[in-house]
């Protein structure tokens, strides 16, 4: 079988390399310093899309980059120096340069390397949604790397990238948003577009407290209606001789406790009437004045004056 075939994607399998133009070049630990041909082949929105992370407060612009330089992290000038290489290659070359006169504990990184490029991967495709969703997308088929020249522990039959990929996508498909992870931060990618879950059936027979600013609880603590207004009673009065009858529903209250609040009731002025007569009013009044009589005008009422004393005349 050539190598051609032997490597083509099929319903069970799915191959990827930095090189390979066939849409799944973003699965590789280059991206996105991949070839043109095989960022071509991918759906643009990844291409344009972000794709650092963040480990340990560190970003990072490749899995690659991050792998190298973690070799030299109790180094750090080696460390940044590596982590701050233009390209994944470019970072590859550069550990390449220092492993000579700067070698590290090869048994130790032999025992946790495999823990560092989950870390690296869980980075990459959680911090970034659309990647995630697209190594989501890859439903529960064989994910491996198509081995380069010479022997490659990583790729070809061994596949440890491929199965600690496999292990990131199962732990990314339990919970997106909440997944496993060893990084201490986030990009504000994926802050942006974090995965919500529906969100369920609320009992109203109990009622429950709303958090500050949610709508899904609405129903939930909304207040009881108010009472039908005592004010939409029966006939109001107006200024003039007609009446208006207004009919609205039964209030809680009786009718004879609604007391109208918008209506100004028509003041009654009172009669006049004559005050009783043992009323201080009544002997506050003066007199009737009494007609004066000429005694000329009627004999029957003049007045006859009194006999006076001879006596007295004298």
């Amino acid at each position: 079988m050539s190598a051609r075939k032997k490597y083509e994607n099929d319903g069970q399998h799915i191959f990827f390399k930095s090189n390979k133009a066939n849409g799944f070049a973003f699965l590789s630990n280059f991206w996105p310093f991949v070839s043109d041909p095989a960022k071509r082949a991918c759906p643009e929105a990844l291409v344009l899309a972000p794709s650092s992370f963040v480990v340990d407060g560190e970003k990072f612009l490749s899995v690659e980059h991050y792998f190298q330089a973690v070799k030299y992290v109790d180094m750090p000038a080696i460390f940044k120096d590596i982590k701050n290489q233009p390209t994944a290659v470019d970072a590859k070359k550069c550990n390449t340069k220092w492993k000579h006169t700067h070698p590290i504990n090869v048994a130790h990184w032999e025992a946790t390397k495999k823990g560092v490029m989950f870390r690296g991967l869980m980075g990459k495709f959680q911090q970034n949604p659309l990647l995630m969703e697209a190594l989501l997308n890859t439903g529960n088929k064989e994910l491996c790397e198509i081995p380069g020249r010479g022997s490659d522990s990583w790729a070809g039959e061994r596949n440890t990238l491929g199965v600690i990929m496999m292990n990131v996508r199962e732990e990314l498909r339990k919970s997106p948003s909440s997944a496993t992870s060893v990084t201490t931060h986030t990009t504000s990618s994926s802050t942006s577009k974090t995965a919500t879950s529906p969100s369920k059936n609320v009992n109203t027979t109990k009622p429950t407290p709303t958090p500050t600013g949610s709508k899904t609880l609405s129903t939930v603590n909304a207040k009881p209606p108010k009472p039908a207004s005592s004010t939409a009673t029966t006939t109001v009065a107006t200024t003039t001789s007609t009446s208006t009858s207004v009919t609205a529903p039964a209030s809680s209250k009786p009718a004879s406790q609604n007391k109208p609040s918008n209506t100004t009731p028509t003041k009654l002025l009172p009669r006049k009437t004559p005050p009783p007569p043992n009323s201080a009013i009544a002997k506050r009044a003066p007199p009737p004045k009494q007609p004066t009589l000429n005694p000329q005008s009627n004999p029957q009422t003049a007045v006859i004056p009194q006999h006076q004393d001879p006596k007295s005349s004298t």
